[in-house]
């Protein structure tokens, strides 16, 4: 049993402390305590909704990616992110401690490893070693990724609020909710699939969503500011949501490409 906790905890924790040594103005310990106990807690009602929504979207894994992707969409990944989302918002958008672009990642980080800690706990231990194992390079690191991207566009958020352009604070909003959930629902697209080689986009997935992550670590932190000063232009921001969108198309369409030509010429 300890072995199980000790497995389940010890990436939640080593990815906690790598986001919150990047700060360089730290965050109060009780604060971010405070946003992890709430991101336990807020698996209580994920599951019970995912439950009622898994009666009437059930999958085998076994429809197309289409199909799969509207089920982890509308069953998984929004009911999650946004479980997560109204912790944040209501817990520290407000608050006076959150005066820094970079404060808003360590936040929402705190929440979706919150969640992600009592999570891996129950796949552990029904999964044991291997299981804690596979998930602490592959599913911890995922739920980090989509709080990673939630904090960033509650910061730009937050800049755009105290800048008085609330057209673009609502956009980013927005996009803080629903950036989140479509990564998360990609990653679990092709997690949950048993089409023959899913097993090779769920790995360039897992491997995309590490380079979003430390992407926007160096970038946020290595220009964390005040929000009553300038350090990103808006269209650079908006920019960086539609490239973001575009390499995620660009892969999966390239990556579906060449396994349907690898398949072809039976190399697979």
């Amino acid at each position: 049993m300890n072995l199980t906790i000790f497995i389940a905890a010890l990436p939640v924790v080593l990815i906690c402390m790598y986001v919150y040594a990047k700060d360089t103005e730290k965050e109060p310990k009780n604060l971010l305590g405070q946003l992890m106990i709430w991101g336990v807690l807020s698996i209580i009602p994920v599951i019970f909704i995912e439950k009622i929504l898994d009666f009437f979207f059930s999958t085998t894994g076994k429809e197309g990616y289409i199909i799969l992707f509207l089920h982890c969409f509308i069953g998984i990944g929004l009911i999650e992110e946004l479980a997560k989302w109204i912790i944040s918002y209501k817990v520290v958008y407000k608050n006076k401690e959150f005066n820094e672009a970079y404060d808003s990642i360590v936040y929402s980080v705190f929440v979706s490893l919150g969640f992600a800690l009592i999570e891996n706990l129950m796949y552990v231990a029904s999964g044991g070693f291997l299981t804690g194992l596979l998930r602490a390079f592959t599913s911890v690191p995922a739920h980090t990724s989509t709080g990673i991207l939630m904090g960033y566009y509650f910061g730009r958020a937050k800049t755009e609020e105290v800048k008085g352009n609330q057209s673009a604070s609502n956009k980013y909003m927005l996009l803080s909710a629903l950036m989140p959930a479509l990564l998360h629902t990609l990653y679990d697209t092709f997690a949950l699939s048993k089409i023959d080689n899913s097993i090779y986009l769920f790995f360039i997935c897992t491997f995309f969503l590490y380079v979003i992550s430390i992407v926007l670590i160096k970038k946020v932190s290595k220009n964390n500011v005040k929000f009553n000063s300038e350090y990103v232009s808006n269209d650079e921001n908006f920019k960086f949501t539609r490239k973001l969108l575009i390499i995620i198309s660009s892969i999966s369409v390239i990556v579906a490409i060449a396994i349907k030509v690898a398949k072809y010429f039976g190399v697979m």
